[in-house]
């Protein structure tokens, strides 16, 4: 079953797992997983000019990965596929979030990422 014909069926749901095929699983891992690839090969390039010299250096520096943090880069990469189901199921599920083309706007788009990453990113608690 190719994925158009998947994508259109009736009982396929894109905020519903159980309504995947073995197929669909695969290439939304693999998507993913490439995403997070191009993403690793690009964050380097775009910013190779930027001077980081007012970012300290904190902790050991590893020139080499050992097995260990390999591992450890792989589980959290599984976890982002996982945690993007969970975006996905969320946004469906969640009321106050606007899933019609004609609802978009950039205050409903741009400034809930704006207020859903700054917490984040400055360790702020709710």
């Amino acid at each position: 079953m190719d994925i158009q014909k998947l994508l259109i069926s009736n009982n396929f749901q894109l905020h519903d797992i159980t309504t995947w095929t073995n197929s669909f699983i695969l290439t939304y891992t693999l998507a993913i997983l490439l995403g997070l690839e191009i993403l690793a090969h690009l964050v380097p390039y775009v910013f190779k000019n930027t001077k980081n010299e007012e970012i300290e250096i904190q902790g050991k520096h590893l020139d080499q990965f050992e097995m260990i943090d390999l591992l450890y880069i792989n589980i959290n990469k599984i976890l982002t596929v996982i945690f993007v189901y969970h975006v996905i199921a969320t946004c469906y599920y969640t009321d106050s979030i606007a899933l019609k083309y004609e609802e978009l706007s950039i205050g409903n788009t741009l400034g809930s990422l704006i207020g859903k990453c700054t917490p984040i990113d400055y360790n702020i608690d709710y």
